[in-house]
């Protein structure tokens, strides 16, 4: 039995190990891979075999690489802000914005392969490229999308409005078909 209270980083040149907050990890018998040096080993069980380990010995255990703290590239102050998702509920509007999160965050309940609306897109969602549904700031978030179409896209050097920037999203980032309904969507 061992218990892991950490995130554990181990390799031996052709295989990478990661260990991750397990509460408990038993052995019995199966199939083994284990890693080890002069200073420690570090074993990840598949299956439950424990022919690697004498009846007495414990598995040692040491964190090779812990998760660095995240520091910010660039000063918050002035950064784009999404409006405060307490706020939507006053707004007339109210049941499509949350039918718009919903739909950037869960595209492929919607949309996906086995949508419930339509069967258009790979199983990506837009969260994927558009962090915390668009709202991120830096996250490839939408808060200059009414400002910034339609505009001339390198891509096809055409004007493009909204519409046609999304059905380009669904034909190219999502692997899927374009629609002629997606706007209202």
């Amino acid at each position: 039995m061992l218990t892991f209270n950490q995130v554990f980083f181990a390799c031996d040149g052709s295989h990478i190990i990661f260990i991750s907050y397990f509460s408990l990890l038993t052995f019995g018998s199966g199939h083994d891979f284990g890693w080890s040096d002069s200073s420690h080993r570090v074993f990840v069980v598949f299956g439950n075999s424990t022919s690697f380990l004498a009846d007495d010995e414990e598995v040692a255990v040491q964190a090779i690489a812990e998760i660095p703290e995240v520091k910010a590239l660039i000063d918050s102050e002035g950064i784009w802000q999404a409006p405060d998702w307490a706020s939507v509920d006053a707004e007339p509007n109210a049941d499509e914005i949350k039918y718009g999160k919903e739909l950037i965050a869960n595209t492929a309940e919607y949309l996906g392969p086995k949508g419930k609306v339509r069967k258009m897109s790979n199983g990506m969602n837009c969260q994927n490229c558009h962090l915390q549904a668009g709202a991120a700031p830096l996250g490839n978030n939408y808060s200059a999308v009414a400002a910034t179409y339609p505009k001339v896209r390198a891509r096809s050097g055409q004007s493009e409005d909204i519409p046609k920037r999304i059905n380009d999203c669904f034909e190219r980032s999502l692997n899927g078909k374009a629609s002629k309904t997606i706007a209202k969507k």
